[in-house]
C-alpha cells in the first residue's frame, strides 16, 4: 500500500471550510462599515479571533454565498427591502470587499426609494435559502 503525499496547501483548505462551516461576515452601513464575523447558529457576533483563523480566513479563497440588503422606505411611508442574492466565483476576503463595495453600490443607486440602511451577508461555504434565516444576521446589531 503506498502513502498518499502530504500536501499542506490542501490541508489548509480543508481545515478553514470546516472551520468556517458556521460563521458569516455581515456588515452594515449604519455601523460605520465595519464587517463583523457573526455566528449562524446563535446570530450573535464572535468576539474571539485568533490571528491563525483571521490568515486563514484571509489566506483561502470561498465560493461566497451573497445577500445583498437595502433598507428603504417609500413616498408613502412603507418600509421596503430590497434583497439580492449572489454566488460568487472563489475570492479571497480582501478581493471579496472590492468586489461587493461595487455591487452593492449598484442595487443601493438602483433602489427608487429613500435609502434608510444597507448590507450585506457573505457565507464562505453553503447556501441558505431562507431570506429570513439570512436576514436575522443583523437582528444582533439593532439591539
Amino acid at each position: 500500500m503506498t502513502r498518499k503525499k502530504h500536501n499542506a496547501t490542501k490541508r489548509l483548505i480543508t481545515q478553514t471550510l470546516i472551520a468556517v462551516k458556521d460563521l458569516a461576515l455581515t456588515m452594515r452601513q449604519s455601523r460605520s462599515d465595519k464587517v463583523d464575523l457573526v455566528s449562524c447558529k446563535t446570530k450573535a457576533p464572535v468576539s474571539v479571533i485568533t490571528p491563525a483563523f483571521a490568515k486563514a480566513l484571509g489566506d483561502t479563497a470561498f465560493k461566497w454565498s451573497i445577500l445583498l440588503v437595502v433598507w428603504a422606505k417609500e413616498s408613502n411611508g412603507k418600509d421596503k427591502i430590497v434583497t439580492e442574492f449572489v454566488k460568487t466565483a472563489p475570492y479571497r476576503h480582501e478581493a471579496l470587499t472590492e468586489f461587493l463595495r461595487d455591487t452593492h453600490r449598484a442595487l443601493i443607486a438602483n433602489c427608487k426609494a429613500t435609502v434608510v440602511d444597507a448590507g450585506w451577508v457573505a457565507l464562505p461555504n453553503g447556501w441558505i435559502d431562507n431570506e429570513d434565516e439570512l436576514l436575522s444576521m443583523f437582528e444582533w446589531s439593532e439591539r
